[in-house]
């Protein structure tokens, strides 16, 4: 599931800040399925042409997933 957070259109141009909301049902960065419910953030940047998308880029936060099923360490707070 993916919620979103912000979506902005301007000329041939999209931007959109969503949270993605998955379960661990399958083996991720060597780690078990777990079953555990994981979320975290993502931006997607497209460019169309004649309707289509002719360009993208993205970008998620696969560090918070990994850090969720225990596979990273997450980091101690300062102080």
């Amino acid at each position: 599931m993916c919620d979103i957070r912000g979506l902005i259109a301007e000329d041939d141009r999209l931007a959109l800040h969503h949270a993605l909301h998955v379960s661990h049902d399958g083996a991720l960065g060597g780690i078990p399925a777990s079953g555990q419910r994981m979320s975290s953030d993502g931006m997607v940047f497209a460019r169309f042409q004649d309707g289509r998308i002719v360009e993208r880029w993205q970008v998620h936060d696969d560090l918070t997933l990994l850090q969720q099923i225990g596979a990273f360490p997450a980091a101690e707070a300062p102080g």
